[in-house]
């Protein structure tokens, strides 16, 4: 049997803004290359979960480990390594509107590596074609659909090739089809590169198609956390409403 390393660990984490409480206690860790689906109303503290994780919210109480380090207490430098080892994928794709898809997708190359010009070229070229944007090099993200916007978000946050990728609401905005295509891009990533994928969705289907495990946040606390069954064999009553009322179960 092959033993996984950790990924993310979050130990007793709290965090609060003013008296309202985005998470309490919360502890869950990740595989390495397996997906970990992020569920929940709104509010709930799904977007918050992630930004904790790649350090641009601190908990309150608790540790957070990435790869095994602690960051709750890294300076920006150290941070910034951190972060390398991460993608993040945000909701409304945040590309830069000024400047061309491609030079999107190259933007944390030239920031972190010392690549030629060709080289750049070369990267950003397999990227779009693995997110099959081939020929959007040199249009602008206004040229864009809202599926092919996200799609050259992921190729921007892949670029770096790391080996823990954050996604905030893939299927926002998108039509049902669109939405398993950045899907299966998402199950390709965890399969052919053993990529760790962790996944906030309010999309029911969409996490079914991803998940290796599920965690369910209500009122600042995990109310579930497991497999598909063992969410379906919850008796929660919040677990399954939910599940029922988006499409699931």
């Amino acid at each position: 049997m092959i033993e996984r390393q950790t990924t993310v660990r979050f130990d007793n984490v709290s965090k609060a803004f003013g008296e309202i409480k985005i998470l309490e206690d919360a502890s869950f860790e990740i595989e390495e290359g397996k997906a970990l689906v992020i569920l929940g109303r709104s509010g709930t503290g799904k977007s918050v979960t992630l930004k904790m994780m790649i350090g641009l919210l601190k908990p309150d109480q608790g540790k957070i480990f990435v790869q095994g380090r602690e960051i709750n207490n890294l300076d920006s430098r150290e941070l910034s390594e951190v972060r390398k080892e991460m993608g993040f994928l945000f909701q409304n794709a945040a590309l830069f509107d000024s400047i061309s898809v491609g030079e999107n997708v190259a933007f944390p190359l030239r920031r972190h590596r010392k690549y030629t010009e060709e080289d750049i070229r070369q990267r950003v070229s397999q990227l779009l074609a693995q997110v099959s944007l081939e020929d959007a090099y040199d249009k602008m993200p206004s040229d864009l659909s809202g599926g092919m916007k996200k799609r050259a978000a992921m190729a921007r946050a892949l670029a770096l090739d790391p080996p823990i990728l954050l996604v905030d609401e893939p299927s926002a905005g998108l039509d049902p089809i669109t939405s398993e295509d950045i899907d299966k891009l998402l199950i390709d990533l965890k399969s052919d590169h053993k990529t760790t994928l962790v996944v906030v969705t309010h999309n029911i289907p969409s996490a079914r198609r991803i998940a290796d495990e599920i965690i369910v946040l209500d009122k600042g606390a995990i109310i579930a956390h497991g497999s598909w069954e063992d969410l379906e064999a919850s008796n929660n009553d919040i677990v399954q409403h939910f599940l029922r009322s988006q499409g699931g179960g």
